[in-house]
């Protein structure tokens, strides 16, 4: 459950017009320090499925394109069994990671000539791109840019070698639509 105090904030887009904040996460985590986990969140009395991710340094909850890194506090139990913990948004973005055209290609024709199981083996070692739109407490758009990474297949190299990056590269305003269920 969300604490009381910050349970409206960083609110998503659900409808035309209407932004509705996350409400119940429902995960079991490993026990472990760093963990991704499957659960569900609900937002405007919705299910949605989700990840949670622990690392070394941040914890968050994606669905469809969405990112909540997140903050728990573990209470335990109450009396029936029911989580006793509570959560609290830190920040929210929209992150939408897509790969070259040309690994696409690629992972398609061995999709269709090898089959599932040998394209899902097959590594993006081309490179990708993300763009990223920052949102504030009340669901506003406020920062939008691009981060990427050329693979090794690429041949983009700088003049000392190392394979070209991409960071915080501006880009126009991403007009982005209803959550949509992942």
């Amino acid at each position: 459950m969300r604490e009381e105090e910050s349970k409206d904030l960083y609110p998503v887009l659900v409808s035309e017009d209407n932004k509705k904040p996350l409400q119940n996460l429902i995960f079991s985590p490993t026990g472990e320090p760093i963990f991704s986990a499957a659960g569900t969140v609900t937002i405007d009395g919705q299910n949605y499925n989700c990840h949670v991710t622990r690392t070394k340094d941040e914890m968050y909850v994606s669905t469809s394109y969405y990112r909540f890194n997140i903050s728990i506090v573990y209470n335990g139990e109450n009396e029936d069994g029911s989580s006793n913990s509570t959560y609290q948004v830190i920040d929210m973005k929209f992150i939408r990671t897509l790969p070259s055209y040309d690994y696409l290609c690629y992972y398609f024709i061995l999709y269709l000539f090898m089959g599932p199981n040998y394209a899902n083996n097959f590594t993006n070692t081309i490179g990708e791109i993300s763009l990223i739109c920052e949102y504030n407490e009340v669901g506003e758009q406020v920062n939008n840019y691009a981060v990427g990474k050329f693979g090794e297949s690429s041949l983009m190299h700088d003049s000392e070698g190392n394979i070209v990056s991409i960071s915080s590269v501006i880009h126009m305003p991403i007009l982005v639509r209803k959550l949509v269920s992942s």
